[in-house]
């Protein structure tokens, strides 16, 4: 499961920057995975531009650039 979170400028109000966030679920069919107790946060991987493949920092370049920043 992914999210795409984009960052506005407080100043300007123009797009600066866009991170996918990855949430990888601890849990499944309600029973804990990987040792994990109930009532454990899923871990999130966030994901910068700089760590981003060519492909996907052109994607969402473009995509910036069509929101205006």
């Amino acid at each position: 499961m992914g999210r795409l979170r984009i960052d506005r400028d407080a100043g300007t109000g123009r797009f600066v920057d866009a991170r996918i966030f990855r949430v990888r679920t601890l849990f499944s069919a309600g029973k804990p995975a990987g040792g994990m107790l109930p009532g454990h946060r899923p871990t999130q991987n966030v994901f910068s531009a700089e760590d981003m493949p060519e492909r996907t920092r052109a994607a969402m370049a473009a995509l910036l650039k069509d929101l205006g920043g």
